[in-house]
């Protein structure tokens, strides 16, 4: 099922693109063990991706929102204190929170921003990924370019969000009704 949302220029979607990728951070973070509950394999990272015409703008407009809120909602501030106590008390480094990336290790998540290199942008199973003015990418199908390219780009994030969409699937049937799947959030200006 996919669910998609039309909003006008000026509209705050970058915000609101950072608020909804907070929000399945946050879901994750509640997770006992979310690579077993997505079925993922043992020692596997999930990734969220902010992707957009330059790692600087994906960076400046989409992941620095997100840091933001990561630094300064009250939940990711007691959550953060708490990892810092039991860091302390067991001397183990459960997170890193640094200005170009997050990690948290426990729950075995790193959020970053990233270029638009079809290359680079594959072989993860991702938790979200979110394109930032994608309609201004190069959309010509023949297109041979690996950096830039919407249609390379768009399916190197979409497909590794198939690994936990299946998952929440297989969940659903189950029964689980409060599984989340893999989020794809693509924004852009009109082009």
């Amino acid at each position: 099922n996919e669910l998609a949302v039309l909003a006008g220029q000026r509209s705050g979607k970058s915000i609101v693109t950072a608020m909804a990728s907070t929000y399945i951070t946050h879901r994750i973070l509640k997770m006992q063990k979310p690579g077993e509950i997505y079925n993922v394999g043992k020692g596997q990272i999930l990734h969220g991706t902010f992707v957009a015409l330059t790692a600087g703008q994906a960076k400046d407009t989409l992941w620095d929102p997100y840091y933001g809120y990561l630094m300064e909602s009250p939940w990711f501030k007691k959550y953060h204190a708490l990892l810092d106590h039991y860091q302390r008390k067991y001397h183990q480094e459960f997170y890193k929170l640094k200005d170009t990336f997050v990690l948290y290790k426990h729950r075995k998540l790193t959020v970053y921003p990233a270029g638009p290199d079809k290359r680079v942008l594959r072989g993860r199973t991702r938790i979200f990924g979110a394109i930032d003015e994608i309609g201004w990418f190069d959309n010509s199908k023949d297109n041979k370019k690996i950096k830039i390219d919407a249609n390379g780009v768009y399916e190197a994030v979409v497909r590794s969000l198939a690994t936990v969409r299946s998952s929440e699937e297989r969940l659903i049937e189950m029964g689980f009704d409060q599984a989340m799947t893999a989020h794809m959030l693509n924004i852009s200006s009109p082009s």
